[in-house]
C-alpha cells in the first residue's frame, strides 16, 4: 500500500466513511453492513425496520421485492399511523436523501452531497 492510499484509508476510517464495495456480479453496491444498492435505481436498508426506496421514495413494491413480504408488512404496520412523509429518508448509515431535489447528503440535515448513492439513485 502506498503512502497516499494509507492516508486516505486512514482519513476515511477517522470520518467514519465506508466505502462502497460491489459485489462478485456487480449489480450489488454494499455501502455499509446495513444499506446496499441491489440495482442502479433502487437503495435498501435492513436495519430495524427495512425498507428499500427509489427515485420517488420509500416502495413498498422494492422493499417487497428484495427484502420480502414480511418486510413490507413491518413498514407499514410502524407507519400506519399516516404522518410519513415516504419522499424523503435517512438511513442507518446517517445518509439522508431527499427525493423533491434527487440528492443525498452523507447526514440529516448536512449539506455536503453523498454523490456515490446520489448517482446510484438518480444517475
Amino acid at each position: 500500500m502506498n503512502f497516499n492510499h494509507a492516508l486516505g484509508a486512514m482519513l476515511a476510517m477517522a470520518l467514519g466513511l465506508t466505502a462502497a464495495t460491489a459485489d462478485a456480479k456487480g449489480d450489488r453496491v454494499n455501502y455499509s453492513k446495513y444499506v446496499f444498492s441491489p440495482e442502479r435505481g433502487v437503495i435498501c436498508d435492513t436495519y430495524g425496520t427495512a425498507y428499500c426506496a427509489d427515485g420517488t421514495g420509500i416502495s413498498m413494491s422494492w422493499t417487497e421485492k428484495f427484502l420480502g413480504p414480511d418486510a413490507v408488512t413491518a413498514f407499514v404496520k410502524m407507519t400506519e399511523d399516516g404522518d410519513f412523509d415516504e419522499t424523503e429518508f435517512v438511513m442507518s448509515n446517517g445518509v439522508h436523501c431527499k427525493t423533491k431535489i434527487n440528492a443525498c447528503f452523507t447526514q440529516k440535515n448536512g449539506t455536503e452531497m453523498h454523490e456515490a448513492i446520489t448517482q446510484r439513485i438518480w444517475g
